[in-house]
């Protein structure tokens, strides 16, 4: 049986240890890399470069567990799927995705969001608690989607995206890549530039 290596140990890594608890059970957790130690109760063990080099990525399943800054997040993915490494992905049992949506390598689902049909979640995204991702609509790689999040249907958010908590956006809309998009916000038009967008409307 593969054992389980959380890639991060600051505190996002608590909650996704919850997350392997509740819906992986049977699965190990044998350790986490980082720059330095952190105070997560279990193994540290070492830079990820100490993973890279040492240990078989045969026997080992990696999860994402660095939170909102989506550039290391990014880098660090792919430097491991660079070598071949193999991400778990996680969909909570108490989230609701729709059999004609299509889940990316290493993305992780909180609990009771819902992603609907049609929808497309690419690699290495977060869809936090109670968020909503409607029907047709994508989520670019490396994306984080904050708590309570609703994306209407048929709408795009690009690639390395921090979309914050409580935010909303309106169907046919597209937030452009490496944007964010403020904490209770309201997208409402397309805009072309990568830039940070707060307020109802965002501006």
């Amino acid at each position: 049986m593969k054992k389980i290596i959380l890639v991060g140990g600051g505190t996002h890594a608590v909650s996704i240890i919850n997350l392997l608890e509740r819906n992986f059970p049977e699965l190990k957790i044998f350790g986490y890399t980082d720059a330095k130690k952190s105070r997560l109760n279990v193994k540290y063990l070492g830079k990820d470069e100490i993973v890279l080099n040492s240990y078989n990525k045969n026997n080992f399943l990696l999860t994402m567990s660095i939170g909102v800054n989506i550039k290391i997040r990014s880098k660090v993915f792919d430097m491991f799927k660079k070598k071949k490494f193999n991400f778990l992905t996680i969909i909570d049992k108490n989230s609701v995705v729709a059999s004609s949506a299509k889940i990316g390598n290493g993305s992780i689902i909180f609990p009771n969001s819902s992603i609907g049909p049609h929808s497309i979640i690419k690699d290495n995204v977060v869809i936090h608690t109670s968020t909503v991702v409607e029907h047709n609509s994508l989520i670019g790689k490396d994306s984080y989607l904050g708590p309570s999040a609703v994306i209407c249907g048929n709408s795009k958010v690009g690639k390395k995206c921090l979309v914050g908590a409580n935010s909303c956006m309106i169907e046919n809309i597209t937030l452009p890549n490496n944007s964010i998009l403020g904490a209770s916000a309201l997208l409402n038009k397309n805009y072309k530039k990568e830039r940070t967008y707060m307020g109802i409307p965002a501006k």
